[in-house]
C-alpha cells in the first residue's frame, strides 16, 4: 500500500528536529489534506523513514537536508492548495449548474415527465404538478393513462410504439384530465432513453395548447356558420332557378290541358287524345319532381361521400343553374378531359361551381355583354385535376381582385351576401385539401379549382 506523508507527520519531525538540533524556525502552514509520498523526491522519502523509525535516526540528517525536505513540502503544499482551489471552483460550478438545471427543469413553462417502459410516471417538474393539480406524492408511480382522457389513451400507446420502432422523437396531441376533472389539450414530444440501470424510459415534453384548440374549434364553428349562411343565401337564387326550370314544363302542361278542353268542346275528345295528352302531362310533372329532388339533394346536410367524376359534378350544377343561364342567353362551353373518379361529397363541389358560375352570370348581365359565354374546362395534370371556369364579362377590377375571398365582401350591394367566394375557398382548401385561385384574362375572369386525385380519407363532411 502506498504510504502517506501527512503534514502532521512533517510538523512532528520538524518539532523534534528543532528540540534536538536547535534548528532555525520554519514557516510551514498546515492545511487539512494529505500528500502522496509516491510523488515526492528522494529526500522526502527519507523523511518517511524518519516517521517509520519513530525519529530514532533523526541525527542522521543534517539541517540542510531537513530544510530541503521541508522546502519541497512547501512547494508541494502550494500545488495542493492550487488544486484544492480548482476543486473548490469546480465544485461551485457543478453546484451552479445543478441550480440552473433545477431552474430550467422545475421552473420551465412546459411540463416535463419521465415514464417507465410500462408508462409509470417516474419523474415530473413543477409545471406538471400544477397542471394536473396534484402534489408529487400523489402523482409519482402512477400510470400516465390515469390522467389521459379515456378516448385519447390509445394515442399515447401508439405514440410509444412509434418511438420504439423509429428511435426518433415523436409528436402527438391528446387531452389530459386534471384533478378537477377539466380536460386540457396537450401537444406531446417524446424520446426514448435509458435510466442509470439501462432500463428503457420515455422522456416527455408536454405543452398546453388548450387555448389554441379552443380557438380552432371556434374558427371551425364559424366556418360552418358561414357555410350554412351561404346555403341559406343561395336559397333565394334557387327559387328563381326553380321558376326557370318549371316555366317550360308548366307551359307544356297548360297546352295539353287546353288541348283536351278544346277537343272536348268540339266533341273530338277520344281515348287516344286523352292518353296522348295525359302522357305529356305526366312526363312534365315527373320532370318537375326530379327538379325538386335535385334542389333538395343540394341542401341535404348529411349527404355521404360518393364516387363521382367532374362530368357528374358539372351535370348536376347545370341542372340547377342551366335554365337560368339559357333564360339570359348565356352560352356554356364544356371541355372535359378527365375521366378520373373521386370519392367526395359531391354537393359541396357543386356549391363551389354554383358560386363561381352564379357570379359570372351576374357579371355578364350587369355588363350587358353582347355574346355572353362561360367556359368550363377540366384537365388532369400529374396527380391533380384542374377545373377552370372562365367568362367574357370584362374581368375583376384590380382594386378588389385581392379582396373577393374575404367574408362579407360584396359588389352586389343589397342583393349580395359576400360569402360566396369565401365559402368556395374554404371548401376547396380546407375540406378538399385543394387550391382555389383566380386571375384576369383578356376578356374576363378565370377561376381555377385544383384537386388531388386521391381524395379518399381526407375529405371532411361540409354540413
Amino acid at each position: 500500500m502506498e504510504k502517506k506523508l501527512t503534514l502532521r507527520d512533517a510538523k512532528k519531525i520538524l518539532s523534534t528536529f528543532k528540540q534536538e538540533e536547535g534548528a532555525v524556525d520554519f514557516q510551514f502552514p498546515i492545511i487539512g489534506m494529505g500528500a502522496s509520498a509516491g510523488g515526492l523526491s528522494a529526500l522526502e522519502a527519507r523523511v518517511e523513514k524518519m516517521v517509520d523509525g519513530t525519529f530514532a535516526n533523526l541525527h542522521d540528517f543534517s539541517s540542510a537536508e531537513v530544510k530541503k525536505v521541508f522546502h519541497e513540502l512547501e512547494v508541494h503544499q502550494i500545488e495542493l492548495e492550487m488544486q484544492n482551489e480548482e476543486l473548490r471552483k469546480t465544485h461551485q460550478e457543478l453546484y451552479d449548474a445543478k441550480a440552473r438545471y433545477y431552474e430550467l427543469y422545475n421552473k420551465a413553462p412546459v411540463c416535463y415527465c419521465t415514464l417507465s417502459e410500462k408508462g409509470i410516471i417516474m419523474e415530473v417538474n413543477e409545471r406538471t404538478l400544477k397542471t394536473v393539480g396534484l402534489d408529487e406524492n400523489q402523482l409519482l408511480m402512477r400510470k400516465m393513462t390515469d390522467f389521459i382522457f379515456k378516448e385519447d389513451q390509445d394515442i399515447l400507446y401508439l405514440h410509444q410504439q412509434k418511438i420504439m420502432e423509429s428511435s426518433e422523437p415523436q409528436t402527438c396531441e391528446f387531452r389530459i384530465v386534471n384533478n378537477d376533472g377539466v380536460l386540457i389539450w396537450m401537444i406531446v414530444s417524446a424520446t426514448a432513453d435509458k435510466d442509470s440501470n439501462g432500463n428503457p424510459i420515455f422522456r416527455l415534453v408536454l405543452n398546453n395548447i388548450h387555448e389554441r384548440k379552443m380557438m380552432e374549434e371556434r374558427l371551425k364553428n364559424k366556418e360552418k356558420m358561414f357555410l350554412v349562411q351561404s346555403r341559406y343565401a343561395a336559397m333565394g337564387e334557387m327559387i328563381s332557378m326553380i321558376a326557370h326550370q318549371w316555366r317550360q314544363p308548366l307551359n307544356i302542361i297548360g297546352l295539353a290541358i287546353a288541348n283536351i278542353q278544346t277537343k272536348q268542346a268540339f266533341q273530338m275528345l277520344d281515348k287516344e287524345a286523352i292518353d296522348e295528352n295525359t302522357e305529356i302531362i305526366a312526363g312534365n310533372i315527373a320532370y318537375m319532381s326530379d327538379t325538386i329532388d335535385d334542389f333538395r339533394n343540394f341542401f341535404k346536410p348529411d349527404a355521404p361521400k360518393e364516387l363521382a367524376t367532374m362530368e357528374d359534378v358539372i351535370t348536376i350544377t347545370l341542372k340547377v343553374i342551366g335554365q337560368s343561364l339559357l333564360a339570359n342567353n348565356i352560352t356554356i362551353h364544356i371541355y372535359n378531359n378527365s375521366t378520373t373518379s373521386l370519392i367526395i361529397h359531391k354537393n359541396s363541389l357543386v356549391q363551389v361551381l354554383l358560386n363561381i358560375i352564379g357570379n359570372a352570370k351576374d357579371q355578364l348581365i350587369f355588363k350587358k355583354v353582347e355574346s355572353p359565354a362561360i367556359s368550363i374546362s377540366v384537365d388532369e395534370i400529374e396527380n391533380k385535376i384542374a377545373l377552370r371556369i372562365c367568362d367574357n364579362g370584362g374581368g375583376i377590377s384590380n382594386e378588389i381582385i385581392d379582396k373577393i375571398n374575404q367574408p362579407y365582401f360584396t359588389t352586389k350591394k343589397l342583393i349580395g351576401t359576400g360569402l360566396g367566394m369565401y365559402i368556395s375557398q374554404t371548401i376547396i382548401e380546407k375540406h378538399f385539401t385543394g387550391t382555389f385561385t383566380w386571375y384576369n384574362q383578356s376578356d374576363g375572369a378565370c377561376f381555377i379549382v385544383a384537386l388531388e386525385k386521391n381524395q379518399e380519407g381526407i375529405m371532411e363532411r361540409v354540413d
